[in-house]
């Protein structure tokens, strides 16, 4: 899949910022994004992963590679020193009824002293056509990224 990540966090700075009405959220260093944190806000102690799921691989595929690695991703947070009462997690993997069952059961099997929210591209897209004048602005119409998220193809740039 490719993705401007650098346009896509600069969106989800903006747009975390105008949920929260804020200009508190950023992209976090290099050492956070290794503990799977990628924005942060110490105002609302809220911590943001962007993850771009594999577009090549079958869908069943990109599913159980996201299913594996949810538990190992909010093992790692332990190990920040930010504070955090709310992580979300932001997939370009379709929103999906078992990987929100899966994130509850993890957070009652683990305790996780933190609330754990999943947006896959469904919702995240919705975010992109609700908050539009927050996309960056480009230079032409063909200037567009197009992408394929959980088999449906979705223009963000």
């Amino acid at each position: 899949m490719k993705i401007n990540k650098d346009k896509f966090y600069d969106f989800l700075i903006k747009l975390f910022n105008e949920l929260h009405q804020s200009a508190t959220f950023y992209l976090t260093s290099k050492d956070e994004r290794e503990h799977n944190i990628d924005l942060y806000s110490l105002k609302h102690k809220t911590a943001v992963l962007f993850r771009v799921e594999e577009s090549e691989n079958e869908e069943s595929s990109v599913f159980n590679n996201l299913m594996k690695n949810l538990k190992s991703i909010l093992e790692n947070i332990k190990f920040s020193e930010l504070e955090i009462d709310k992580y979300y997690i932001l997939s370009t993997y379709k929103d999906d009824d078992l990987i929100f069952e899966y994130i509850q059961l993890l957070k009652t099997d683990n305790k996780y002293p933190f609330e754990i929210e999943f947006w896959g591209w469904d919702t995240i897209s919705g975010y992109l056509k609700n908050y539009e004048y927050l996309l960056p602005k480009t230079e032409s119409k063909t200037d567009k990224l197009a992408i394929n998220a959980g088999g449906s193809m979705t223009t963000y740039l």
